[in-house]
């Protein structure tokens, strides 16, 4: 089973656990993170070991406080910076 959205990873024993140990996973966040790391360390653009770490997020919702809320306890880190993004463009 292909899991197709980035967020999968967060939940993914409880699927495991779901769906037994016949089926198996594969992560699409794990497969973009090394596609990522593949392209930023061929331009030399691969953070060392030694930068300090930040998170920030785009959203569509307005609920950014909450949105970041929820960030801060899935990633165990509180310095997270979250803006809304608004795509008038596509909009119905």
């Amino acid at each position: 089973l292909v899991l197709g959205c980035t967020h999968f990873p967060i939940i993914e024993p409880l699927i495991s656990e779901v769906l037994g140990e016949s089926i198996h996973l594969v992560s699409s966040a794990e497969e973009t993170a090394r596609d990522v790391a593949s392209i930023l360390e061929r331009r030399g653009a691969l953070a060392s070991g030694s930068s300090a770490t930040s998170h920030r997020f785009f959203t569509t919702s307005n609920a950014t406080d909450e949105f970041a809320e929820f960030g801060a306890l899935v990633l165990g880190n509180e310095d997270i910076e979250v803006e809304h993004l608004d795509l008038p463009e596509y909009k119905g």
